[in-house]
């Protein structure tokens, strides 16, 4: 929640100036998202993904700031929502798949660390 909330600040930052690009909200959506999944995992990836939606929805999409339906924009919603989704799940993919290697090595160490143990003790034994 945290994540979309400093991107709805950021978006509309008037220091940044980010109302003439047309686009910049999307991508601070999306780096939320990203930084969810990374961090959290696939569930607050998908909620900042459903909360993105939500804020890009009221606060971006004509009309402004409204609930009403807004039809003509539901394409563009859609594309966000599913840009999100692939976002969040290769970030919550690689957070995994780095973790797993941290995993791996250290138990590599480990095992090392054994063998050199044992090696140690053969040598010793060797010459008694």
């Amino acid at each position: 929640m945290l994540s979309v909330l400093t991107a709805l600040l950021l978006a509309h930052w008037p220091a940044l100036h980010l109302e003439y690009l047309e686009y910049a909200p999307v991508s601070l959506f999306l780096c939320a998202v990203m930084f969810s999944a990374w961090f959290g995992g696939v569930g607050p990836g998908l909620l900042a993904t459903i909360l993105s939606a939500g804020a890009f929805y009221f606060c971006f999409l004509p009309p402004v700031y409204s609930v009403v339906a807004k039809p003509g924009e539901m394409p563009g919603l859609l594309l966000f929502v599913v840009s999100a989704l692939f976002v969040g799940s290769l970030s919550a993919a690689q957070h995994r798949a780095t973790e797993s290697l941290r995993r791996a090595r250290d138990e590599l160490d480990e095992t090392v660390q054994a063998l050199k143990t044992t090696n140690e003790a053969f040598v010793r034994v060797r010459h008694i």
